[in-house]
């Protein structure tokens, strides 16, 4: 049996035991907290000085109304699941043979993006650890390649332009 079979079948385990939908929950839901009141002080001297609140994304605002929602237990519990989940991957997905493993992660959809277009898109996946953070979560270094560019027509210019496309590289957490 593959790797990769061992893998699914031990997924599917923990699916069925409740493991995917609360790691998706508590990760998401823990590391919104630390992001939003890690901006408590700015949010505070922003009001006072322009008495508004500053701009936030759309993506960022549905974060910031779970983040508001969560009390410190709360995070705390949700971190203990992702060290659940960073135990799992790494005593299962990079062990053994496949300790020193290259894991390629994919980005997001690439499409041509302008400032004046409200964001539309959304970066896999939409609940849980996205992948941009997974290296981080992980503690694993992780670097971006751009491997190819994309030619497409620009509404803006009117003419042919590229669009770059990447991929990240991660290997397992160093000791």
């Amino acid at each position: 049996m593959s790797h990769l079979s061992k893998f699914g079948k031990r997924l599917l385990r923990l699916k069925q035991r409740g493991f995917h939908y609360s790691i998706h929950q508590s990760a998401t839901a823990s590391l919104a907290y630390d992001a939003y009141h890690n901006c408590d002080d700015f949010h505070e001297k922003y009001l006072k000085q322009f008495d508004q609140t500053p701009y936030t994304s759309p993506p960022n605002q549905r974060l910031c109304s779970l983040a508001k929602t969560l009390g410190t237990e709360d995070r705390d519990k949700g971190f203990e699941r992702i060290e659940i989940l960073k135990a799992w991957l790494q005593g299962t997905v990079l062990a053994g043979k496949h300790t020193n493993a290259l894991v390629i992660l994919s980005i997001e959809s690439m499409t041509p993006r302008h400032r004046d277009y409200a964001p539309a898109f959304k970066r896999p996946p939409q609940h849980g650890i996205n992948t941009l953070a997974l290296a981080a979560v992980l503690k694993s270094p992780a670097f971006t390649v751009p491997i190819i560019q994309i030619p497409y027509h620009s509404n803006v210019t009117g003419r042919e332009e590229m669009l770059p496309f990447s991929v990240a590289l991660m290997s397992s957490p160093g000791e």
